[in-house]
């Protein structure tokens, strides 16, 4: 089963001569596709970044987030000693104001030397740990999506349950639409004159026709079956299915509630409005679906 959520995390570590790259890839759920990237003051390829994961993620919200952590946390060598006594005396509120004001500009400059002094990494390398964390967040994206699709499953063994008791009620389906004809017909067919009796005649051929017609969902089970057939289909299959989950999920409601619309069968009923409950349900999970 190869289907992928939309929701998933990866991490990658990478090492270099002048410290660590952590690269963070979040993925949530989304209409459509969107790649953010998020370098932290490093010089990175955001478009080459977007392509990469634009290669391995079909849709959703796509966070890509790097840092880079130094090895050597020394301050630089142009930031006073006295710093630090500053940080001490602020600390215990010791201190002038001009002497605090010279604190905080000594700060952001030591702040800004820092991010001066990130280095230029390769970028081959960069793109190298970009794409292991997007490998570990699709991994992560496959195994939720297992898990979805099994739950999928188990929707559907409940909803094939419910057809066939509403397939086991049709003939109690039509004696009751037959009884419902034999009671109209009593109610209209009375001794008359002959001239009002030829009026009632058309409109009571058509109101039978239109009786005899509701009563008959043979084709909407039929339309079910081929539904259901084509969700199994679209579980096993290596494509992106959660759109198309969705759009069967709307046929599975139409066909439902025309059968519910049918029916004069309270058994038939019960069987509709838990089929009404499972094809949400199946919506809901196939919503997070890539």
């Amino acid at each position: 089963m190869a289907v992928f959520s939309m929701t998933g995390f990866g991490h990658q570590l990478e090492d270099f001569p002048e410290g660590r790259l952590s690269v963070e890839v979040r993925t949530l759920n989304a209409r459509g596709r969107e790649v953010g990237v998020h370098g932290s003051g490093l010089l990175v390829d955001e478009a080459a970044c977007r392509e990469m994961a634009a290669g391995r993620f079909a849709r959703g919200k796509v966070e890509i987030t790097l840092r880079f952590e130094p090895h050597d946390r020394a301050r630089p060598d142009s930031v006073p000693d006295f710093i630090e006594e500053l940080r001490t005396r602020i600390s215990g509120r010791d201190i002038l104001m001009q002497e605090a004001l010279l604190a905080r500009l000594i700060m952001a400059i030591e702040g800004s030397t820092g991010a001066r002094r990130t280095p230029d990494l390769d970028p081959a390398a960069v793109l190298a740990a970009v794409s292991g964390a997007c490998e570990k967040a699709r991994g992560h994206r496959l195994q939720e999506g297992g898990r979805m699709g099994e739950a999928i499953t188990g929707v559907l063994l409940r909803l094939r349950e419910h057809l066939a008791t509403i397939e086991a009620r049709c003939p109690v389906q039509a004696q009751a639409t037959r009884e419902r004809l034999e009671r109209r017909i009593a109610e209209l067919v009375l001794p008359q004159d002959p001239d009002l009796g030829s009026a009632i005649g058309p409109a009571f051929a058509r109101e039978i026709a239109q009786m005899a017609d509701r009563a008959d969902i043979h084709e909407e089970l039929a339309r079910l079956k081929t539904h259901f057939a084509r969700i199994d289909e679209a579980l096993v299959s290596d494509r992106p299915v959660g759109r198309e989950l969705d759009f069967i999920c709307q046929e599975l409601l139409r066909e439902t509630n025309t059968i519910g619309s049918k029916s004069v069968d309270s058994g038939i009923t019960a069987a509709v409005i838990s089929m009404k409950t499972g094809c949400e349900q199946v919506r809901e999970l196939a919503a997070n679906l890539e």
